[in-house]
């Protein structure tokens, strides 16, 4: 997806898994698809959907925006 004006669309990214000692977190980014800067993100133990909220909440939070059009998309496992 691409846009030509920062601020208007937003995409997720893949949810990364980063390993630590005794299994590991999860990063889940809010990527500007103009300037694919990442605008918004969030770690946790695990993968429901209060991850992806919390990145999405932080977009918000540091951007002031909630006009905008939302992209998501899976692309495959994630393993630790």
């Amino acid at each position: 997806m691409v846009d030509r004006d920062p601020g208007r669309a937003w995409s997720w990214s893949v949810i990364s898994p980063i390993p630590r000692g005794k299994g590991g977190v999860y990063l889940a980014t809010v990527v500007d698809c103009f300037s694919k800067m990442v605008v918004g993100f969030a770690m946790a133990d695990h993968m429901r959907a209060g991850l992806v909220t919390g990145a999405l909440r932080a977009a918000i939070e540091r951007w002031h925006s909630v006009e905008c059009h939302l992209s998501f998309g899976s692309w495959g496992a994630v393993h630790l």
